[in-house]
């Protein structure tokens, strides 16, 4: 019994650090490793989910727009404001630029903006108190008011 060591209650060796480091800076790699993979994967995915879904909604959409543009009750969305607004733009720079009756009856004409400025320049702007200035049988205001009446009173084709 004198040849056994007595048992000391803690370990007598030291643990190899160079291998705890080696595993330490193995496991770091890999982690970093596998959030750089999943982030890149993540992002791959989502563009593709993002672009396919977009495509797959306008498809739906059209169609469903130009399904239903005959049976939808007004008023209607608009499908393309922008080919609208620049329709708008042109019909208002042509009214600007070209002759045209507002009421033929009264004899109210719509003039070039250019001719009517220079117009304007020879005649000068009318005086209230002037006897002599030309009395407006029907005002702008007077045909824009009546204009919705117009609108209205005209029956509908069915």
């Amino acid at each position: 019994m004198s040849d056994e060591k007595p048992n000391p209650g803690y370990e007598t060796s030291d643990a190899r650090t160079g291998l705890i480091w080696i595993v330490a800076v193995a496991v770091v790699i890999c982690v970093a490793l596998s959030v750089f993979a999943s982030d890149f994967l993540f992002r791959l995915l989502h563009h593709r989910d993002t672009t396919s879904q977009q495509r797959s909604e306008m498809e739906r959409v059209t169609q469903s727009i130009s399904g239903s543009q005959a049976t939808f009750p007004e008023p209607r969305l608009q499908i393309a404001p922008q080919l609208d607004l620049a329709a708008m733009r042109a019909r208002e720079e042509a009214e600007l630029h070209s002759y045209g009756w507002i009421d033929r009856k009264a004899g109210v004409v719509r003039l070039p903006i250019d001719r009517a400025m220079e117009l304007m320049v020879q005649r000068g702007l009318p005086v209230r108190g002037d006897p002599n200035a030309p009395k407006p049988t029907r005002t702008p205001l007077d045909m824009q008011q009546a204009r919705p009446l117009q609108r209205d009173s005209t029956p509908s084709p069915k």
